[in-house]
């Protein structure tokens, strides 16, 4: 009985407070709900409030992988945006370290590059989603004196939603880039570069101003060295990473885009993205 008591006693107390603060009715005239809203992350289910934490912890690592690198072709939300037409356009700046493995072993070990992306969304449907990408990249190689300027990079890919359990939806997708650059002082002057990846992934879609998102991702970088006195390929050493990040709401439709990459890649990008 005293139990039962106490439990009256709080709710109108919350009643009381929520009154206070906020008047009876809105602006139309229809009543105001006399108790809180209990739909928040408190009182969420069990299984939804785990998945927001764990989303929520790897997210908060970001920050410490933002200073040693930038990764190239974010991978970004996993799921489509869920509509159709073009959906966004963005510009992303990534560099990047990745460790490469040759038979030739003058040209193995780290291989340093700078992208410079543009973007641009396009819904097929409201579960799948195609993109373009079209740039510049330079490639460094410090075991090879290889320094190249500016070279023409591209790509493709595709996103599809898979399932949705409430703010939660599950999607996967796949992309390829291609960079094509050069340093003519270099024993082996041309550099073709190829990156493939696959990707399965959470994005929480409930929040108004931040969706952070995380997955897995399958990548291969196959290079050629080659033009001059000798020629040697590359790839990488290892093909599983982690990919987590978010998306920031900013004013006029435009979004703020981080993401880092743990085990095959210590890394991270940013984007800008305008959703028309």
């Amino acid at each position: 009985m005293r139990e039962r008591q106490e439990a009256e006693k709080n709710r109108r107390s919350s009643t009381l407070l929520f009154s206070i603060f906020l008047p009876s009715t809105f602006k139309d005239g229809s009543p105001r709900p006399t108790r809180p809203d209990r739909s928040g992350f408190l009182f969420l289910r069990g299984r939804e409030r785990l998945l927001r934490l764990i989303l929520g912890g790897v997210l908060a690592l970001v920050p410490f992988f933002l200073v040693p690198c930038l990764r190239a072709e974010m991978m970004g939300s996993p799921a489509p945006q869920g509509r159709t037409g073009f959906s966004g356009y963005s510009i992303e700046y990534d560099a990047t370290d990745l460790k490469l493995d040759s038979a030739n072993s003058r040209y193995g070990g780290t291989l340093q590059n700078h992208w410079v992306l543009f973007r641009t969304d396009y819904g097929l449907l409201k579960r799948a989603d195609l993109f373009l990408l079209l740039g510049t990249a330079d490639v460094q190689s410090a075991l090879r004196s290889f320094s190249s300027g500016s070279g023409f990079a591209f790509g493709a890919g595709a996103r599809v939603k898979l399932v949705q359990w409430g703010d939660l939806q599950l999607g996967t997708g796949f992309h390829v880039v291609q960079l094509f650059s050069r340093d003519s002082s270099a024993t082996a002057p041309k550099l073709s570069f190829s990156r493939f990846g696959a990707d399965l992934g959470g994005v929480l879609v409930g929040l108004p101003a931040f969706r952070p998102y995380a997955g897995f991702q399958l990548a291969e970088t196959q290079g050629r060295f080659w033009g001059g006195q000798e020629s040697a390929r590359v790839t990488t050493r290892n093909w599983l990473g982690l990919i987590f990040g978010g998306e920031f709401r900013l004013p006029k439709g435009f979004w703020l885009g981080i993401e880092g990459k743990l085990i095959n890649e210590y890394s991270a990008g940013v984007r800008l993205t305008f959703r028309p």
